[in-house]
């Protein structure tokens, strides 16, 4: 089969290239999928880089994925299946940026019937960072949900998500694209308006910008969270802190890293998901926001990394 691979010598920087190697083989409770879609997510190009620590080489890199069990238990073939990574799949154990994976049957997600392939491949990393950055801040119905970033691809699957779970939804973003507008109101003085003076509840950085950091940990209200996915990676990720005002507040911040949870967990999440696929309160990226490659235009898009691309196998 062709796959994407990552080979590494010493403290080089990763060198990806396009190389024909066996169709893998499923051990017993492992099923072999073939993958129809898969998106090149942020952090498939963080870890062409070599910014994961954690991952092995060489490597077949791409966590999310959607496809057709071909082999393995009778019981799945033919399944169409969806799925995302943890802290293994495409790190130290091969991911889906191939003709074919291997995944455990722990892990199998019966794609919604409503999804394309490419749809369902494109939501596994963006829907279940949310609703780890929303559950470990302990989003409850009531809340008031700030969303830094919320026309991003994970900001806005965490205003879906809040939505769906009774919260109230404030977005932040540049211009006139959400509530607030992050370059016209940048200490999210809004935010208290919209709550009438109480400051929101939560809030959820997708972005990992430090005074947008700064601005929306001071706008919280009483108990308030702080839960991020995202910070800066270059220069100086410090955020300034008002120990006084956070103490008082009772303030909380909750850092969040899908890679630090399990490929099990995951699929979990993305089950109690389907129903919300099917009945369109769940949304994913449209195909018309997606570029399609072959994988053998995947190299070059990763080297590119500004538009949302997918991998198409069909």
């Amino acid at each position: 089969m062709q796959a994407l691979q990552l080979t590494r010598e010493g403290a080089s920087a990763p060198f990806l290239q396009l190389t024909t190697i066996p169709k893998p083989t499923p051990a017993p409770g492992q099923v072999l999928v073939q993958i129809k879609a898969s998106p090149i997510q942020p952090s498939d190009v963080l870890n062409s880089k070599g910014l994961f620590p954690h991952t092995t080489f060489p490597r077949i890199p791409g966590r999310d994925f959607a496809g057709i069990v071909v082999d393995g238990s009778s019981q799945h073939i033919g399944k169409e299946v969806f799925g995302t990574s943890g802290h293994d799949f495409s790190f130290t154990e091969n991911g889906c940026h191939a003709g074919y994976c291997l995944i455990s049957e722990k892990v199998i997600v019966e794609k919604p019937k409503n999804l394309s392939f490419a749809q369902a491949a494109s939501a596994g990393t963006p829907f279940t960072t949310a609703a780890i950055a929303l559950k470990r801040a302990g989003v409850k119905a009531g809340d008031t949900v700030l969303v830094l970033g919320a026309t991003g691809q994970v900001g806005s699957v965490v205003a879906q998500l809040a939505k769906l779970w009774g919260c109230k939804v404030l977005g932040v973003a540049r211009g006139n694209a959400a509530e607030i507008d992050s370059v016209g109101d940048p200490t999210l003085s809004k935010a208290k308006a919209l709550t009438d003076g109480k400051g929101p509840d939560i809030a959820v950085d997708t972005v990992g910008d430090a005074p947008l950091a700064q601005a929306a940990i001071e706008v919280l209200g009483f108990r308030g969270r702080y839960s991020f996915i995202s910070a800066p990676r270059g220069g100086n990720s410090k955020v300034p802190v008002d120990f006084l005002s956070v103490y008082r507040r009772e303030v909380t911040l909750i850092g969040n890293n899908s890679v630090d949870h399990s490929q099990e967990e995951m699929a979990l999440e993305l089950k109690g998901m389907c129903e919300g696929f099917e009945s369109g309160t769940l949304m994913p990226m449209k195909e018309s926001a997606m570029t399609f490659v072959s994988l053998q235009e995947a190299t070059e898009a990763y080297a590119d990394g500004k538009k949302r691309y997918v991998i198409n196998f069909a």
